[in-house]
């Protein structure tokens, strides 16, 4: 795709999607990340085949990207769009986060690369509904404060897309989320969206932001089409 500003492997349906509809599925995560300064620590959580972590990769040649992925085909393909634009910046992890520090099963509906949906310890989809799993797969789990620890690492930035897993992620975080260093987070919010948002609250942190009041917002779109997802950036006050 000629107007992305980093290369895509592109053989599934999903993956021509996803670079078809970069510059307009998410606006708000775009002005997000754009926002970020060179030298900051961002965590895609949740990247799929990467096209935020390598937009980050692109843009900040001094920052250190981790992309976490669970689906195996998924993952591959990240690794390999990171390989592609040589960027060594970016760096992909095959991991779920969690609240919990364990193996669990990774169930998809889908095994096509770029598609998105699957579910740790069992295949309910954030809407509540049991899916055929077509894919499965054992995965590690450890919550983000755990693995920060572990690895020395101080994010700034952190993006969760992970399809109902959320609130679990999240709760794992309560390390993280008391640092200062940790200066915003966006989370695409399947369920439990107060909850979620007085947690943050506790921690110092405020949904008032540019990113979520953009005019554009996917939001706006999502509830044309009867999508309950919601993007919401939290900021440290």
């Amino acid at each position: 795709m000629n107007n992305l500003p980093f290369k895509l492997k592109i053989e599934t349906d999903m993956e021509k999607y996803r670079a078809e509809s970069f510059w307009n599925k998410e606006p708000e995560t775009l002005v997000w990340i754009e926002s970020f300064t060179n030298g900051d620590t961002f965590f895609d959580v949740g990247a799929n085949i990467g096209i935020y972590a390598l937009y980050a990769g692109t843009l900040y040649l001094d920052s250190e990207i981790r992309a976490f992925e669970p689906h195996h085909n998924n993952f591959l393909r990240l690794a390999e769009n990171i390989a592609l634009n040589q960027y060594t910046n970016v760096h992909p992890a095959l991991l779920a986060f969690s609240d919990v520090k364990k193996k669990e099963m990774f169930y998809a509906p889908s095994s096509e690369i770029g598609s998105s949906g699957g579910q740790i310890t069992n295949p309910i989809s954030e809407h509540g509904k049991s899916f055929n799993a077509v894919y499965k797969r054992m995965v590690f789990t450890i919550s983000m404060s755990e693995y920060c620890a572990l690895h020395n690492l101080e994010p700034n930035h952190i993006k969760i897309d992970v399809d109902g897993q959320e609130w679990r992620i999240i709760k794992g975080m309560e390390g993280i989320l008391k640092e200062n260093y940790l200066e915003s987070v966006l989370v695409e919010v399947n369920k439990n969206k107060e909850d979620i948002s007085e947690y943050f609250r506790e921690f110092g942190f405020s949904t008032n932001c540019i990113f979520n009041d953009m005019k554009n917002h996917s939001r706006i779109r999502r509830a044309k089409e009867g999508i309950k997802a919601e993007n919401i950036v939290f900021v440290r006050r």
